[in-house]
């Protein structure tokens, strides 16, 4: 069976939701490990050793935030495609009346088109980094108010997940199409944690740092982050 483009209009729809939805539900689950407040608290109340461990833990947490911050700006840009594409499918009064329904929503998402864009195509995506002269490009170059920036694309990112249940849960068709995606993705096979945990790279490793060492060069590589205590 083949989608037409106002049924892959509404998949589409459906998938960056859902995406964008396990991002949030991350970050609700660490954002209060990572409120400041709790932190001193943690800090004071703990001895060195325990202290220490908190610190490692916090550091974890920090670095999935970022990892969910670059996720939900590829998510947005590839909801602010989809949008342009439903556009041309709302010939119906209902459907022109249910997006004007929506369009406090997704007017905070409009809003930060133009961030969106940069962060996406000099950051998180394409990684365009370097000036037409050969300068590398930092954040504060992409967007000179990058700090509030995060701020707004997070809050941009909820609210699309609310412009997108919205519009879903109130298009007749939906639910019958869903039903046919997800009877088709289900027969697709995702990777578990057992066949990543048996990718060995250490062979190659070794013979790489072996290489170097033999022609002269640095190998002490370090692949895996390391967390040092103070």
């Amino acid at each position: 069976m083949t989608f037409s483009t106002f049924e892959s209009c509404l998949i589409r729809y459906h998938v960056i939701g859902q995406r964008l939805v396990y991002s949030d539900f991350v970050l609700d689950r660490l954002a209060p490990r990572l409120n400041p407040l709790n932190i001193r608290t943690i800090f004071t109340e703990n001895e060195k050793k325990e202290a220490e461990k908190l610190n490692q833990e916090l550091w974890e947490y920090s670095l999935s935030s970022r990892i969910c911050f670059d996720f939900n700006v590829v998510q947005l840009f590839s909801l602010l495609e989809a949008h342009d594409d439903m556009l041309s499918h709302l010939t119906t009064t209902e459907r022109k009346k249910l997006e004007s329904f929506l369009s406090e929503a997704w007017g905070v998402v409009e809003q930060q088109k133009t961030r969106i864009c940069k962060w996406r195509n000099n950051h998180t995506a394409h990684g365009k980094s370097f000036a037409k002269d050969g300068s590398f490009i930092m954040i504060p170059d992409v967007d000179p108010d990058y700090f509030q920036g995060q701020i707004d694309l997070f809050k941009a990112s909820k609210c699309a997940i609310i412009y997108i249940d919205g519009f879903l849960k109130n298009i007749p068709e939906y639910k019958k199409i869903i039903l046919n995606y997800n009877s088709k993705s289900t027969k697709i096979k995702t990777m578990s944690s057992q066949p990543y945990l048996q990718i060995d790279v250490d062979p190659l490793l070794e013979k790489i740092k072996q290489n170097l060492k033999n022609n002269g060069l640095n190998s002490v590589l370090k692949t895996k982050l390391e967390f040092n205590s103070p």
